[in-house]
C-alpha cells in the first residue's frame, strides 16, 4: 500500500459557493435567505358574532407545507391540521362565525 500526500497544486479547487459562506457577511446574507425562504404562512382566526360588529382575533395559525399549528391568543387551545380550511370551524359556534385572514403568506 502506498500513501501519497497531495502537494497544494493537487489539491481539488474548492466550491465557490463553501469558500463564500466563510466570509461572515455572505454567512449572515445566507442565512437570512433561508428563514425568508422557510418561513411560514402567518393567517388570523377572527370569530364575528352574528349579532353585533364585535370582531376578535380568536387564535394565529402557522401555514407550512405540510401542515398547519394553531394556538388561540388566550393559549387554551392548540391544533395540528393538514390544512388551514379547517382552522376556522375550530371556532365557529351558534352565533358566531369564524374566517381566517391572512397576514403574511408563505414565501415560495
Amino acid at each position: 500500500m502506498t500513501a501519497t500526500l497531495n502537494e497544494p497544486d493537487d489539491q481539488p479547487e474548492e466550491n465557490p459557493y463553501l469558500k463564500a459562506l466563510r466570509d461572515p457577511e455572505t454567512y449572515e446574507a445566507a442565512v437570512q435567505e433561508m428563514v425568508m425562504l422557510t418561513a411560514p404562512g402567518l393567517t388570523a382566526i377572527v370569530q364575528e358574532p352574528s349579532d353585533s360588529q364585535n370582531a376578535r382575533v380568536a387564535a394565529w395559525a402557522m401555514t407550512f407545507p405540510t401542515h398547519v399549528e394553531v394556538i388561540s391568543t388566550e393559549g387554551n387551545y392548540r391544533a395540528s391540521l393538514q390544512n388551514l380550511d379547517h382552522a376556522a370551524t375550530h371556532f365557529a359556534h351558534e352565533g358566531v362565525t369564524a374566517r381566517t385572514i391572512q397576514v403574511a403568506p408563505n414565501n415560495p
